[in-house]
């Protein structure tokens, strides 16, 4: 397993140097002069050649990508222009808690709705209860993040007043407080995403339910129980668990969607604030980091992929 996972570490090396080509060229693609973002219109001809010198920006463009990069491997992206001149790292590691904890409960609600409502609805296909969770899910697939996230303060803030709309209270300092507020942005975020894995789950293990050796052992005279969750449950999460690769690169994603919609102040809103304030040296580490955690991510699942089944080989 070690070797394998060296193996893999070593395949995302060039993943993750195109990637960081990538989000180098962003600046490039920003519009406007980033120095004039950073001195302002009124600046003088003689200022702003003084900090395009200093910044690097009248180098060749492949020069200051081996600047960039060399900067960035060693934590250092610069000085952020929109949170009150903090370094970039500071600026994104403030912010990070609250994203984290919202894509790590948004996950637990995904699977823990996913997993036992998929296994009800493979066992009773065909049944008004599995035409029930299909169309619901259906339904959820059909709903925009921020839409299904507008639906639910409606509803539960300015309707019934159960929670609040809007704000966040950091964990350490209430927890029941931090709670209330996390509760509608991870139903947001977790609904549809179950929505998808659900589906996968259901066609999934319906498709293991047919194979010979479960068959076999039903003939055996097994209990169906046993069957089911020791024999049939464990290779039909194998597809799954792919799966949850990508589900986990959404919650992700949505939280930029869902920090902007509930004024949450996490790492997702400070992209879309970064890139309203030109900030291109927060874009560029906030794009970079979320880039690189998706391939972790992948790596991970390859890992999980391979704890399943041993026999799946991997070139």
């Amino acid at each position: 397993m070690s070797q394998f996972i060296a193996h893999r570490l070593l395949l995302m090396v060039p993943v993750w140097l195109f990637l960081s080509i990538g989000v180098f060229s962003l600046v490039l693609l920003l519009p406007g002069d980033p120095v004039l973002s950073m001195l302002g219109e009124g600046a003088s001809p003689d200022q702003v050649a003084r900090l395009r010198s200093e910044l690097g920006l009248d180098l060749p463009i492949y020069q200051q990508y081996l600047n960039w990069l060399a900067r960035a491997l060693q934590g250092d992206f610069g000085t952020s222009l929109m949170v009150r001149g903090k370094p970039v790292v500071v600026a994104i590691a403030e912010r990070l808690p609250v994203t984290i904890e919202l894509a790590l409960l948004a996950t637990l609600l995904t699977y823990l709705i996913a997993i036992p409502v998929g296994i009800y609805s493979a066992l009773r296909r065909g049944s008004a209860g599995d035409a029930a969770v299909t169309t619901v899910a259906t339904f959820a697939l059909a709903l925009p993040n921020f839409w299904f996230a507008i639906l639910l303060i409606l509803l539960f803030s300015f309707t019934l007043g159960w929670l609040p709309s809007s704000g966040w209270v950091p964990i350490q300092q209430d927890l029941v407080a931090n709670l209330k507020r996390a509760t509608l942005p991870v139903i947001a975020l977790g609904l549809y995403n179950a929505a998808v894995v659900l589906r996968f789950v259901r066609s999934s293990l319906l498709e293991v339910l047919g194979e010979p050796y479960i068959t076999t052992a039903h003939a055996k005279g097994l209990p169906s129980r046993l069957v089911v969750y020791r024999h049939a449950l464990r290779s039909a999460l194998i597809p799954v668990v792919t799966v949850g690769a990508l589900i986990l690169a959404r919650i992700l994603s949505g939280t930029v969607v869902v920090e902007v919609v509930f004024a949450i102040p996490g790492a997702g809103r400070l992209v879309t604030d970064a890139i309203m304030a030109r900030d291109f040296l927060l874009v560029q580490a906030l794009v970079l980091f979320f880039g690189t955690l998706t391939l972790l991510i992948n790596l991970s699942v390859d890992v999980a992929y391979r704890w399943l089944d041993p026999r799946i080989k991997h070139s």
